[in-house]
């Protein structure tokens, strides 16, 4: 054999670098997008103390809605054109809208169907009977909890939240987790995400977390350049630019849905039009009527 030392092969050039490939959506995303509008339910203990938020000492005794129809909601939903619809199951003050074993304040403590309720499980059976998907909002602030004080506590208690959603109501389309509230604290994403990915891994998620689809930064609707309204007739009653949760035209007269379109203009992103319910649980305003407008992009830019 041959004493002679091999020469190490020399180094090859590194090659430049080269621009990385565009960021594209994935199939579940882009099948999204294009479904284009989903539309929120929320109704909770605020609903009935004339708050938008609440600090989680309102009584879960005055949830008691009188006259409310989730199927009613649903078909609007539905009638509008609507892919999906999205139930705040839990906002920031904590009040849950089914009835979980992690805390008293939830529906099983209200007034509302004797306490034996499940508002959650209603909404998910009339969406199987419109076709429509089903999400659902958790908050992950949480002014109630007294464990909340304790992150490995609440973590625990949140994850056991989200189980109980993820198990107990058939296919979710999305899972919300709203991010206000939550500056400078950290949340057990990986958990969280593990379980999404356990249960539900077919769901889109908002926001946080292992997110797939992400808020547009805003509650003004700055993704969409203008819109108007039109009667029957196609005459213009209001027009303006973006649009947003706060945003109100307060037209001369009266109109119903019949006889009311909105064209709005945007950049491609998805509608989530959110539905206010009053006392009674009915949606405000009467929907009633309304039809799908077209989605086609327009064959030109709306008027200025």
């Amino acid at each position: 054999m041959s004493d002679d030392v091999h020469p190490e092969a020399p180094q090859q050039p590194v090659p430049p670098l080269q621009p990385s490939d565009p960021l594209r959506p994935t199939p579940e995303q882009l099948a999204w997008q294009r479904e284009g509008l989903g539309v929120f339910f929320h109704v909770g203990v605020n609903t009935f103390a004339g708050l938008e938020w609440s600090d989680g000492t309102l009584s879960p005794r005055i949830f008691d809605p009188t006259d409310l129809d989730v199927d009613e909601w649903v078909r609007i939903a539905h009638d509008l054109g609507a892919a999906y619809v999205v139930l705040t199951a839990k906002h920031h003050d904590g009040f849950c809208l089914w009835p979980t074993a992690t805390t008293d304040y939830s529906v099983r403590a209200s007034l509302w169907r004797q306490g034996r309720g499940d508002l959650v499980a209603e909404v998910a059976a009339a969406c199987e009977r419109w076709g429509l998907g089903l999400g659902l909002y958790l908050s992950p602030w949480d002014r109630h909890a007294p464990e909340y004080a304790d992150p490995a506590r609440y973590d625990a208690l949140y994850l056991a939240q989200l189980r109980e959603l993820c198990a107990g109501y058939g296919p979710l389309h999305e899972l919300w987790f709203d991010g206000a509230g939550s500056a400078g604290r950290e949340y057990d994403w990986e958990a969280i995400g593990d379980l999404v990915d356990e249960l539900q891994p077919g769901a889109m998620v908002f926001t946080m977390g292992r997110a797939t689809i992400r808020w547009v930064g805003n509650e003004d609707g700055q993704r969409i350049r203008r819109h108007r309204i039109l009667d029957a007739e196609c005459r213009e009653l209001a027009a303006g630019g973006t649009v947003g949760v706060r945003r109100i035209h307060r037209l001369a007269a009266p109109v119903t849905a019949e006889v009311l379109q909105l064209e709005i203009e945007g950049e491609g992103a998805a509608l989530d039009a959110a539905c206010v319910h009053d006392a009674r649980g009915i949606v405000v305003p009467d929907l009633s009527g309304a039809r799908p407008a077209l989605t086609t992009a327009p064959d030109g830019p709306l008027p200025a």
